[in-house]
């Protein structure tokens, strides 16, 4: 292998730890990108995929250190905001989800009520799910996958409080 020949090209370091990141191999591709991040400090490509190599080993501390790094360089970067909203999932922190995707104001607005109004309905607070989901479909200029999925959302609640007539009409 190529490793063997030059073991500290940094491409090659850096596309084994894919490699093994694709494979499920966590510990395995965070000993590669660690290579390459001691030569390479600011590439924050590795560093969120260290990221996700120590969410999924549990090692949350690291793995946060990680990704707050990334986002203090490049605060707009999806694939780190994404990566920190699973870890919140996870940690079942839904109000901090929130908190960042009204912080970002290139996340528009019709996403984040639905977003709300699923987390609401998760916890079984059905009526501020319902009332999320409403905002969703008034917003005009909402994308229309989202006003489809919100009423569904909203139609299963209803179903769910035994609404059938409520349900239909989402629906």
């Amino acid at each position: 292998p190529i490793l063997n020949q030059f073991p500290d090209l940094e491409y090659a370091l850096r596309y084994q730890g894919l490699i093994y990141l694709e494979q499920k191999k966590f510990a395995e591709a965070a000993i590669f990108f660690q290579r390459v991040l001691n030569k390479s400090p600011n590439d924050l490509l590795t560093r969120l995929n260290l990221a996700r190599s120590c969410f999924a080993l549990d090692k949350r501390d690291q793995a946060l250190q990680e990704v707050n790094e990334v986002l203090s360089c490049a605060p707009q970067l999806q694939g780190a905001q994404h990566l920190l909203w699973t870890f919140y999932l996870k940690q079942n922190q839904t109000e901090k989800i929130v908190q960042e995707m009204e912080a970002n104001p290139k996340i528009h607005r019709g996403l984040i009520w639905f977003w709300k109004g699923y987390f609401f309905r998760q916890e079984r607070k059905n009526q501020e799910a319902i009332q999320e989901f409403e905002r969703v479909l008034l917003e005009s200029g909402t994308d229309p996958e989202f006003v489809c999925t919100a009423a569904l959302e909203k139609g299963k609640i209803h179903k769910d409080l035994q609404q059938f007539s409520q349900a239909i009409e989402s629906w």
